[in-house]
């Protein structure tokens, strides 16, 4: 991310904790809509509960709560560019691992079966192109993933925009996509403004039956 707009993200946050404090007001989320998020993002299939998961735009670390209120037992990371939200996080859950990284800056190589993503792809970038920052990101989280990555972003079919927000044209966002796996699903049907795509490392495919490897069990079966 250019300096630029790093910069503006960051003091945005800052600014927010310092009035707010622990709040999804701070993190510019309305009430209860987080843990809903965070229920579709963890929706990706294969997700066990023993899975270590890399919790990319972590904020406060509020996802290692929701994840470990569904009986999930896995190693968490959390980073994040603000240092402020991690703090704060830090004072919230005692032990959390939340670290202060920027992916695109530094050398961060530690690999998760998942990597999870909320929120960070859902602003516009100033000093880059916002499509060549969102390619750069996913190639970026999928480098890190064993299993597979879930992202969230905000919907291109809407009746309202604003100068901060971004929202990816679905056959751009699949193009991205289609460069890093061929076994992808993208899910609107949760939220009428916003969608998550799920995007798994397997991605061999059964040339016998033509279908992805991992799916070739339940082909059979019904084939049967």
């Amino acid at each position: 991310m250019h300096q630029t707009d790093k910069s503006k993200i960051i003091d945005r946050y800052k600014s927010r904790v310092e009035d707010l404090g622990y709040s999804n007001k701070a993190l510019g989320w309305l009430k209860n809509r987080q843990k809903f998020r965070f229920h579709y993002l963890q929706q990706i299939l294969g997700f066990e509960q023993n899975d270590s998961v890399l919790d990319v735009g972590a904020a406060f670390g509020d996802l290692m709560a929701h994840l470990a209120n569904t009986g999930w037992k896995g190693k968490y990371c959390g980073i994040d560019i603000v240092p402020e939200l991690i703090s704060c996080g830090k004072e919230r859950y005692a032990g959390i691992d939340l670290r202060e990284v920027d992916l695109q800056e530094d050398q961060f190589t530690e690999r998760f079966d998942w990597v999870f993503c909320s929120g960070v792809l859902t602003s516009k970038t100033e000093a880059v192109d916002s499509y060549d920052h969102l390619a750069g990101m996913l190639k970026l989280m999928f480098s890190l993933c064993r299993k597979g990555i879930s992202v969230n972003f905000l919907s291109p079919i809407i009746d309202f925009s604003t100068d901060i927000n971004f929202h990816p044209d679905f056959g751009k966002l699949i193009q991205i996509i289609s460069e890093l796996t061929r076994r992808f699903t993208l899910r609107h049907d949760y939220m009428p403004y916003e969608f998550s795509v799920y995007l798994y490392a397997d991605d061999q495919i059964d040339t016998k039956v033509n279908v992805f490897e991992s799916n070739k069990k339940i082909y059979r079966k019904l084939k049967v």
